[in-house]
């Protein structure tokens, strides 16, 4: 594309050294001129614009929801990315939304909070009350 308006450009230098004497044509090519340049600078939008969706291409973001889960351990979970998981205080007990999340498995000791649904809370020992 760039080099056929490096033609016409070309073509009208070409055309105005021969017919400067004429006010009308020298107009006329003047004209010409401007609509080639217009056309020539669509062109190189056109050409930026097929550079960048190669490059964004490259860099697809993955989105899915957080939704309910089976983990490993056949517990419940919520499907998180394995960051979130982690900033959440979660195990990642297997995976989920077609391998881009895990299974965040939250599970709480006493006095731990957390505002996911699902959670497990889990008394590691007891006072017995019989003696």
């Amino acid at each position: 594309v760039k080099n056929y308006f490096r033609l016409l450009k070309y073509i009208y230098f070409l055309t105005c050294i021969s017919c400067i004497d004429s006010p009308c044509s020298f107009i006329s090519l003047l004209i010409l001129l401007c609509i080639i340049n217009e056309l020539d600078a669509t062109a190189n939008d056109v050409v930026e614009d097929k550079k960048d969706e190669k490059l964004l291409s490259i860099f697809n973001v993955v989105t899915f929801p957080n939704t309910f889960c089976t983990g490993s351990a056949s517990k419940n979970g919520t499907c998180y990315t394995a960051d979130e998981c982690e900033t959440r205080g979660g195990t990642a007990s297997g995976s989920c939304a077609s391998g881009y999340g895990v299974c965040c498995v939250i599970t709480l000791s006493c006095g731990g909070t957390s505002s996911d649904n699902c959670t497990y809370i889990e008394q590691s020992s007891f006072t017995s009350t019989s003696s």
